[in-house]
């Protein structure tokens, strides 16, 4: 299978270490970057291994109800804060359950 030809509607789970969007379709875990919880993305796969697929989000098809406009300029390009369209509280809700799943 092409990597250069796959990709995929994935609904966004949770988040993954490194503020990837983690989702689930054909049979397979798929980390997205540049996607949230909540989102419906069309994925194009970068890498593709056995059992998960690390990809980044090509199209917005449905956003989450809890993306906000982004308050820094630059955000998209420096790709230093993947959380910032979420509200600070949600922020710090998945970085607790990040810390959480390292330390369990």
């Amino acid at each position: 299978m092409g990597v250069e030809a796959e990709s995929a509607l994935v609904r966004i789970e949770s988040v993954a270490a490194g503020g990837r969007g983690l989702g689930r379709e054909q049979g397979r875990v798929w980390f997205v970057d540049g996607a949230l919880p909540g989102d419906l993305v069309r994925a194009r796969a970068v890498q593709v291994r056995p059992r998960f697929v690390e990809a980044v989000a090509e199209e917005l098809a449905e956003p989450s109800a809890a993306r906000r406009p982004v308050p820094c300029p630059v955000q998209g390009r420096c790709g230093g804060c993947p959380l910032m369209p979420l509200p600070e509280t949600a922020q710090r809700g998945w970085q607790r359950r990040q810390i959480g799943d390292a330390l369990r």
